[in-house]
């Protein structure tokens, strides 16, 4: 099983909203090495992927994009959004997804 979870991203190169594998960031699967390795309970792990993910996507700004109605021309009501924002919500998802990566691993 691969690591995969998709959210929206810009990317400056090509100038298009594309999916981005949030699993594609080696500082976080680096972070998520480590966490594994120090594995105690569920809740440390989450708390602990938590701010791995802060710390890799938040406030960064080559993992911002805004968001509004399409007809606004304010742009004091656009809001950004980062991946950390996305990724949040899921936080329990992302969670399960590595821990059975990971058990899938050993097993296999």
């Amino acid at each position: 099983m691969e690591r995969k979870f998709y959210v929206l991203n810009y990317d400056f190169n090509s100038k298009k909203m594309v999916m981005y594998n949030i699993f594609n960031n080696a500082r976080l699967t680096e972070g998520i090495d480590e966490l594994i390795a120090n594995f105690i309970t569920y809740e440390d792990f989450r708390e602990k992927l938590k701010n791995l993910l802060m710390y890799c996507f938040w406030s960064k700004r080559e993992y911002e994009i805004m968001a509004t109605d399409l007809f606004e021309d304010d742009p004091g009501k656009w809001e950004k959004i980062d991946i950390y924002y996305q990724v949040l919500p899921n936080i329990d998802v992302i969670a399960k997804i590595i821990i059975d990566c990971h058990n899938e691993n050993i097993e296999g």
